[in-house]
């Protein structure tokens, strides 16, 4: 199962590839930036970071993801929250190795009324994690197992049925683009073998559009494990390996962003710039293509900037 406990990130379109500064590098306007951490029993503790600055708050009240349109934190992170905040979905844990059918929670803000929904059986022994929330329905994965999730599944909340997207091709690890366009990583044409825990490396990144199903190529690196952070403003994803950060503005064409060294997870973006989490702290990637650290705590971003 999946569980996000490194950081997050926020990004915006830079035209170079950045210098690190220090974080009291003159910013546009101050905003609190929410971060969720987990505990070795998973307990969620929510807080914020003021920028510019660094102080960090704790909330008592902190889960995975502050949602702002209501003012409250959620128990879930913001690939389960719809765009406009006012519905996030979850799904009842699996006992692994086992064919029980799980179900999926969606709830209503501010009621918190529910909706339950049934999704279609399978043998993966982690079942099912939400890839985003849209108007055609909420998009699954395999959540994986020892192992990177895997498949492209929509739920209709109208009828209740699933389908799969993307046909029998390999996606791994999927993030949702602009509307329509979903991100994934695959081992390409010729696998590579991962060293130590077996499998093959995802050296490529992939393309899918959803109403033709067709699929394009926009990076790869041999001999790189890649993963799809998020999306930047305009769409673009942010790539990264075991010890680089990207943003693929372009079919074959990444920027480098000068981040340190280290695992980075997923991103968010918003007016600011690029917000990344990671092992060695929290950092922003600005318009201008500077990097400033913003604290040394580690924790992953639970919404924009605000």
């Amino acid at each position: 199962m999946r569980y996000s406990v490194a950081l997050m990130a926020l990004l915006l379109v830079a035209c170079n590839q950045g210098q690190l500064v220090s974080g009291t590098t003159p910013s546009p306007a101050s905003c609190r930036l929410p971060v969720s951490m987990s505990d070795s029993q998973y307990h969620l503790h929510g807080g914020f970071i003021q920028f510019p600055g660094g102080k960090v708050t704790m909330d008592a009240d902190g889960g995975a993801y502050y949602d702002r349109a209501f003012s409250r934190w959620l128990p879930v992170s913001h690939e389960a929250v719809s765009l406009d905040g006012s519905q996030y979905a979850y799904l009842d844990l699996k006992v692994p190795g086992t064919d029980a059918r799980q179900q999926l929670h969606l709830v209503e803000l501010p009621s918190g009324n529910e909706k339950l929904y049934q999704a279609a059986p399978t043998g993966d022994p982690a079942g099912y994690v939400v890839v985003s929330i849209g108007p055609e329905g909420i998009w699954l994965s395999y959540a994986g197992y020892e192992g990177p999730s895997g498949g492209l599944f929509l739920l209709d909340l109208t009828t209740g049925q699933m389908k799969e997207v993307g046909g029998q091709q390999g996606i791994f690890n999927p993030v949702a683009g602009s509307p329509g366009i979903f991100w994934f990583t695959d081992s390409g044409p010729n696998p590579q073998p991962r060293g130590g825990i077996g499998g093959y490396l995802l050296t490529r990144v992939q393309r899918l559009t959803v109403s033709d199903g067709m699929t394009n190529v926009w990076f790869s690196k041999d001999g790189s494990d890649l993963r799809v952070l998020g999306i930047d403003l305009t769409g673009h994803p942010i790539i990264a390996d075991e010890n680089n950060v990207w943003l693929g503005t372009a079919q074959d064409h990444t920027q480098p962003i000068a981040v340190p060294e280290g695992f980075y997870s997923a991103v968010v973006a918003d007016k600011h710039g690029i917000w990344l989490g990671g092992d060695k702290g929290i950092y922003l990637y600005t318009p201008n293509g500077e990097v400033q650290r913003i604290s040394d705590q580690v924790a992953a971003l639970a919404g924009p900037c605000f």
